[in-house]
């Protein structure tokens, strides 16, 4: 089990500095970055290989045990189980840690930056999360589960990146 989620967790955090790099590549092609944040990608994949990994790993663990049941009956009531608790949850600890160890802001930054972002990301997980994971949850065996999830997860990253840390990049383009 240690040894799963440490695979797992270093999968994790290459997604999430991919994710980071991406996001980055994105900002720097509209001028809003001049350069690249190394420190900011590292920390953004630790969030992944903390934060994610170890949520989903439990989560997926828990669901498997669960009949809810089978085909796209359980993969609604497995993907609408995730989106309402699960999927928020993360998008709140990895809104807290964009704020807190990314830009080190202070506990008013971090419930400011939560109260103005977290509808626009639960919206976004809902358009991208949701409809994956009702694939995922439906049609792909276990084993395959985790392959896909990954790809997906890369570049969903992208998006989380650039939505949590774009203010960041916004009042450099300022100076």
């Amino acid at each position: 089990m240690k040894k799963e989620l440490l695979r797992k967790a270093g999968i994790g955090f290459s997604i999430g500095c991919f994710g980071d790099i991406g996001a980055q590549l994105v900002q720097s092609h509209h001028g809003v970055r001049k350069e690249w944040d190394c420190r900011r990608t590292v920390l953004w994949g630790s969030a992944v290989a903390a934060l994610q990994v170890p949520l989903f790993h439990v989560w997926f663990k828990f669901l498997e045990g669960k009949n809810l049941g089978t085909g796209a009956t359980g993969g609604l009531v497995k993907t609408l189980l995730e989106s309402l608790t699960v999927g928020p949850l993360y998008l709140i600890l990895i809104n807290l840690w964009s704020t807190f160890v990314i830009k080190r802001g202070s506990p008013a930054e971090a419930l400011t930056n939560l109260t103005e972002r977290f509808p626009t990301s639960i919206k976004a997980a809902w358009c991208v999360v949701a409809p994956v994971q009702l694939i995922s949850h439906t049609f792909l065996p276990v084993q395959y589960k985790l392959l896909f999830l990954n790809v997906v997860s890369a570049l969903w990253n992208i998006i989380l990146s650039e939505m949590l840390c774009r203010e960041e990049t916004c009042e450099e383009k300022k100076t």
